[in-house]
């Protein structure tokens, strides 16, 4: 391919082009040393967007409005890079993994936001994981051999369903349309996992949250479980939708993920600092620390101290024990609130979401039973008859409210 078709396809300049290997030795030369002594345990090269604005607007432009289109080009950039060209491994672009970090805040978009002017953009939007299929190898590129021939046809794979070689087989003495063989072990295979990004409940009150696919691959796969928050930076893309009576002329969208961050932190990841301790043990020996920790709790809503401190209790919970008998008590602590309408039941539990890490509020009038515990569902993943967690848990070991 000619450079003036990079340049009108991609929107860079001939001396932008060139000058993309110069910034993956300015600006990634850590993450490309860790790839080289990783490889091929790890494939990942992490882009840090900040580091690419302050670069080239251009090319800024350049990966978030066209990124299929410059991928390649900053593959084949990457393989001139220093610290590739020096090491002594066999690296080609198709091995390389590439992550887009750090996305300013104006490229980030909520999921019911996306339209179609986004697809083919990246975008950065949080939510929670709501399901997640298993990580199964996907082929990338299938070989198909011609049972007539021998010979082996390579088919780039772009749907769910398995495409075979559409114009026959490519041996010009054969060219016949099959039958066709599947070689797995001659195929481009990578690690797969979908899951299922929702709006926090909470965040939308009053509405059905709204969710999108997210497609994992590589080294990303395996590092997210249901329930947890994640802010994801991905490809927005889009596949015809299907029914029982095949396609349709509906678009079903999704992202095809680059990078995502877990957006908070398990309390026993929680690092506590010297000055932190010096605080909580300030504080633990005030005489009114009972009285302080109960009025901190819903402050606007007046009185209800007792109702309060059981909030507080629950939000502490107990301490698990296990007996010389190897029976095991657990430490949480389950409280219910009973009223009349307008007591302030939901405003104080909504505080009291907010106080913990990963607190799921769920509304009796939308959730049944077995949708707070776990409902089986035919799922949209693509692994049949799935078993989908509800608020109670994806908010296991936390808090976990009901109205």
């Amino acid at each position: 391919m000619s450079d003036n078709w990079y340049c009108e396809e991609v929107g860079l300049n001939i001396p932008e082009l060139k000058r993309i290997t110069e910034f993956f030795d300015l600006y990634c030369e850590d993450s490309t040393i860790n790839f080289v002594n990783n490889y091929p345990d790890k494939k990942t090269v992490y882009i840090d967007f900040r580091s690419v604005i302050k670069f080239s607007l251009g090319l800024e432009q350049a990966i978030i409005n066209k990124y299929s289109k410059i991928e390649p080009v900053l593959k084949s950039a990457l393989m001139g890079a220093k610290m590739i060209m020096w090491s002594n491994k066999d690296i080609t672009p198709k091995d390389i993994e590439l992550q887009i970090t750090n996305l300013p805040p104006h490229y980030k978009k909520g999921i019911r936001e996306i339209r179609k002017k986004d697809i083919g953009k990246i975008v950065c939007v949080d939510g929670f994981i709501k399901s997640r299929s298993q990580t199964r190898p996907k082929i990338l590129k299938a070989a198909f051999k011609c049972l007539r021939c021998g010979h082996i046809n390579f088919v780039t794979q772009n749907s769910r369903k398995l495409e075979e070689p559409f114009i026959g087989c490519e041996n010009e003495t054969c060219g016949k349309k099959g039958p066709f063989d599947i070689v797995i072990e001659e195929s481009e295979l990578t690690d797969f996992q979908v899951m299922k990004l929702q709006e926090m409940p909470d965040s939308m009150i009053g509405t059905k949250p709204y969710d999108i696919a997210l497609e994992f691959k590589g080294d990303l796969t395996g590092l997210i479980e249901a329930g947890e928050k994640v802010t994801v930076i991905g490809l927005v893309k889009s596949r015809l939708a299907t029914t029982k009576e095949g396609k349709t002329c509906q678009l079903e969208t999704f992202i095809d993920v680059m990078s995502a961050e877990k957006a908070e932190s398990d309390y026993s990841e929680c690092v506590i600092t010297p000055e932190d301790k010096e605080a909580i043990i300030k504080l633990s020996q005030r005489e009114d620390i009972r009285d302080l920790i109960i009025r901190s709790i819903a402050p606007s809503v007046y009185g209800y101290e007792e109702i309060k401190e059981g909030i507080a209790l629950q939000l502490f919970t107990g301490v698990r024990k296990v007996l010389p008998d190897g029976t095991i008590l657990r430490g949480n602590i389950n409280v219910l609130l009973v009223g009349d309408p307008s007591t302030a039941k939901s405003q104080l539990l909504r505080k009291a979401v907010t106080l913990s890490t990963r607190g799921v509020f769920a509304s009796g009038r939308n959730a049944s039973a077995a949708g707070l515990t776990a409902a089986v569902v035919n799922d949209e993943l693509g692994e049949g008859w799935t078993l989908e967690g509800g608020a109670a848990v994806m908010a296991v070991s936390y808090t976990h409210l009901t109205l």
